[in-house]
């Protein structure tokens, strides 16, 4: 958001990662393309996120894909907040290697990607797999974080989204993001000043 003056003013986004699927628990990589329900015990989560989250957000963001949105609809229900989809905000597209396991993953690229590997250093390549490029989603996301303060300046902004995008926003905020799984564990809530 501009000040009068011309001076970017800081906003603070507030970041919600979806609730548990099937994949996660079975170390699938998801991306884009894999597009699943929630497990119940995922409902579970959305609904206790809902309820610990204080009730003071103006607007309500979520990625198109289905565990995020059922994620949002959850919390939307509960904070009487309707949610918009936002199609900058999927989880990046991992091409063909989306729906595999990591240690599936890890074979087929000869070990150039593992799970340990994507979860410290967040920014990889997929086009090699037929998926998006570091440079593609870095400037989805830089074009979200344009566009959310431009539109919510001066409000307080609540998004469900994903791992892979979360771990990105931390970079593109300056900061490191947080490696532990725990940290970045389904329904963990997240706070990034832009």
């Amino acid at each position: 958001m501009k000040h009068g003056t011309g001076v970017t003013i800081p906003m603070k986004i507030y970041f919600v990662r979806h609730g548990v699927t099937r994949s996660n628990v079975e170390r699938r990589s998801m991306g884009q393309r894999s597009d699943e329900s929630l497990l119940p015990e995922g409902i579970e989560q959305a609904r206790e996120i809902a309820e610990i989250l204080p009730r003071n957000f103006d607007v309500l963001l979520s990625s198109p894909l289905r565990r995020a949105s059922e994620t949002a609809a959850i919390i939307s229900e509960r904070h009487g907040l309707p949610f918009t989809t936002v199609p900058e905000l999927a989880e990046r597209d991992t091409g063909s290697l989306s729906g595999m396991q990591w240690d599936e993953i890890a074979n087929a690229t000869g070990g150039a990607l593992t799970l340990d590997l994507v979860r410290a250093v967040p920014e990889h390549d997929f086009s090699a797999y037929g998926g998006e490029t570091k440079e593609a989603f870095r400037e989805r996301l830089t074009k979200f974080l344009r566009e959310t303060k431009e539109r919510y300046g001066g409000k307080k902004v609540l998004t469900v989204t994903h791992a892979g995008v979360l771990r990105v926003l931390y970079l593109l905020a300056g900061g490191k993001h947080p490696n532990d799984s725990e940290k970045m564990g389904n329904t963990s809530l997240h706070e990034i000043e832009f």
